[in-house]
């Protein structure tokens, strides 16, 4: 379809469009829709629709005339925000039975709160229990050290006795020669 066509309609020949469907800028959408531009490129890309450059640089997009007569899809249209959550119950569901969801997942949120809470409570316990045991297996390897440096010092004392006894009994068995050479030098 050739058309001449100003302010976001195509200034160039544009491919044909179906009688369902319409070119449109990316800004145009956005005010029918009451989104940003951003959320217009988006909601394009998002259901593949045909898009092209015009001859000034703007972006058309082949809409379907249902989506341009759709309403904003936010509660907060015109501001170009992007959707809010909304704030109230889906529909279809009554204030009971939302409070019903709403206290089972209260039950729920206490319960899992609760099994954190023992986790971190006998973890805590176990840590406690760790240092106590680390603080007395450092107290154990000092006695034991002391223990060690005591066996040695009694080691060095006993080879020290052992040497002082083989020397006197070397001297002893010297002097048991010397005895044994001089009887035999007298005797004969």
């Amino acid at each position: 379809m050739a058309a001449g066509m100003d302010h976001g309609q195509p200034t160039t020949d544009m491919p044909s469009a179906g009688p369902e469907e319409r070119w449109i800028s990316l800004r145009e959408l956005a005010e029918r829709r009451g989104i940003s531009q951003h959320s217009a490129a988006r909601l394009v890309r998002r259901h593949r629709w045909r898009r092209q450059t015009d001859n000034r640089g703007h972006v058309l997009a082949l809409v379907p005339t249902e989506a341009l007569d759709r309403p904003a899809d936010t509660p907060t249209a015109g501001t170009g925000h992007g959707t809010v959550p909304s704030t109230g119950p889906p529909p279809g569901l009554s204030d009971a039975a939302v409070e019903t969801v709403l206290a089972a997942l209260r039950d729920a949120h206490a319960a899992e709160l609760a099994r954190v809470t023992e986790r971190l409570d006998r973890a805590e316990a176990m840590t406690i229990s760790l240092r106590e045991t680390a603080i007395k297996a450092q107290a154990d390897l000092v006695a034991v050290q002391a223990q060690a440096e005591t066996a040695q010092e009694a080691a060095r004392t006993a080879q020290e006795r052992l040497e002082q006894a083989q020397r006197a009994q070397a001297a002893q068995q010297a002097r048991g020669r010397l005895v044994k050479l001089w009887m035999a030098l007298r005797g004969r």
